[in-house]
């Protein structure tokens, strides 16, 4: 017997993920969802829904949208992800976004794969806004069915404690500190560290970095690599006093945290805040942590408002995992398949079990999708 559960990584993270689709769960609002208007056959129901008390409901014999959100704004170049749960008593149905420029013109149309069936089905969708500022979302409705727990949010997760640089009761720096490995960069290192009240960005405090050498560095403690995605973009907001030039860096540790690889942004100067980013090409071979390392040179420099982004990836990937697959082989196992994305238009992924050799009655997991 063979238990399997199909997930996917990205889809794991949307809990995590702040929606800017207001009242997805239809809760909010007395007779009609605030934020939500209704077209002809479509209606609201309460009871049987996904979760809490009421769903959109809708019916049409041709097909036709039967319910639309008011205008959402949305950040261009971002990539999103619209998802939801649809319930068909007959036929299918599917959510999509209207998506508009700064202009009002009009900049594509993204929808989810048709869900089908009489039971609760995820559906979603990613892609990059591109030059769109804002969208309507809407639900369209071949037969009869229902949606809830629609979502939409940047497909991008936040993953560092302490952005603000916020010092303690003792004057230090959580999650944060000193750079002490005198080999990542050129020159010696050496200089001072100090929380900062009076210049600061935003919060209570910024970093001052003041270097008496060549460079000095405050470093972030090291994150994991996710296996989920391939992309990352750190960036931080920096000041420079006269002559001092900022930079980021990320540097790549393996297992044992040694350093693989040092990526860096360009440097910058000025006494006018002003964003950092850096986005680095993929994560080098053995690469368990990533640290975003601030650099001064020149002068003093002061940081604020840091942030390591996970990114959409750019490499698709399916993982599957088998329980117990080494012990009593012709007993129970259970067998997870995870990946980072969506397969595209509702596409089916066969899953074949074969005989690891002849003379063995263990299973080998086999991912066949349809277009190769």
């Amino acid at each position: 017997m063979i238990a399997l559960t199909v997930f996917g990584w990205s889809a794991c993270m949307s809990s995590f993920a702040q929606s800017v689709l207001p009242n997805g769960s239809f809760e909010d609002g007395h007779d009609a969802p605030t934020g939500w208007h209704a077209l002809a056959g479509g209606t609201i129901r309460t009871g049987q829904a996904h979760h809490g008390q009421r769903f959109l409901h809708g019916k049409s014999s041709r097909g036709a949208v039967l319910w639309e959100s008011d205008r959402i704004g949305l950040r261009p170049q971002r990539d999103y992800r619209l998802e939801g749960w649809i319930r068909c008593a007959k036929g299918e149905a599917r959510l999509s976004i209207e998506l508009v420029d700064a202009a009002g013109r009009a900049a594509g149309r993204v929808e989810t794969p048709p869900g089908k069936g009489n039971e609760w089905r995820y559906v979603a969708v990613e892609w990059n806004a591109a030059n769109a500022t804002a969208g309507r979302a809407s639900f369209w409705v071949k037969g009869e069915a229902d949606v809830d727990d629609v979502n939409l949010a940047l497909v991008e997760t936040s993953f560092m404690g302490n952005k603000g640089v916020e010092s303690d009761e003792r004057g230090r720096i959580p999650f944060w500190n000193e750079e002490r490995n005198d080999s990542l960069l050129p020159g010696r290192r050496g200089g001072e560290l100090k929380v900062e009240a009076e210049v600061k960005r935003e919060g209570k405090t910024s970093a001052r970095l003041t270097p008496t050498n060549d460079w000095f560095a405050l470093a972030s403690v090291n994150y994991p690599v996710a296996a989920w995605t391939d992309r990352l973009e750190l960036s931080g907001w920096t000041r420079c006093g006269p002559s001092a030039t900022a930079q980021i860096l990320a540097c790549w540790t393996d297992d044992a945290q040694n350093v693989l690889r040092v990526d860096a942004s360009a440097s910058v100067q000025g006494n006018e805040w002003q964003r950092i980013v850096l986005t680095p090409a993929n994560p080098p071979s053995h690469a368990m942590a990533v640290r975003l390392v601030a650099v001064a040179r020149s002068g003093p420099v002061w940081f604020d408002d840091f942030e390591l982004l996970r990114l959409r990836p750019r490499e698709l990937r399916a993982r599957v995992f088998v329980n117990q697959i080494g012990y009593d082989r012709t007993g129970p196992k259970s067998v997870v398949v995870a990946s980072n994305f969506f397969p595209p238009d509702g596409e089916m992924i066969d899953l074949e079990f074969v005989p690891v050799n002849r003379s063995s009655p263990g299973l080998l997991a086999i991912l066949s999708p349809s277009d190769g």
